[in-house]
């Protein structure tokens, strides 16, 4: 069960992420080629993928404490990445439109899960 849980907190994640870069992508009429999407959203994948080395997001994976760690991590790491590996810009407004679209994502599925699960507990 908790792999279950685990698992369906990744895809949302990555949902969240892959959204986010095709709706920037859509937006600014860039390249709509696959490789085009795969250079930008990749180094938020590998950010991801790191989250899952915190103990609380191993454990707590749809917890909204693993969210707040998830969505720092990403961006942080996604950024870093997208700037040193992969030679692409970072300027202010990107990091702002990500941290605020990814963390609304990350922090808002798990909001949703949280309130739905405590109701369905109480009833």
């Amino acid at each position: 069960m908790k792999s279950t849980r685990s698992l369906t907190a990744g895809l949302l994640d990555v949902a969240v992420i892959a959204l986010f870069v095709a709706l920037g992508r859509a937006e600014h009429d860039s390249s709509r080629g696959l490789a085009a999407f795969a250079i930008t959203v990749i180094p938020f994948l590998i950010a991801l993928v790191t989250t899952r080395v915190v103990p609380v997001v191993r454990s707590q994976p749809s917890a909204l404490t693993s969210g707040v760690c998830t969505w720092i991590i990403t961006i942080t790491v996604g950024m870093a990445l997208r700037r040193l590996l992969f030679s692409d810009g970072i300027a202010i407004a990107f990091i702002i439109v990500a941290t605020l679209f990814n963390g609304a994502g990350m922090l808002g599925w798990r909001l949703v899960n949280q309130t739905v699960f405590s109701r369905s507990s109480r009833a």
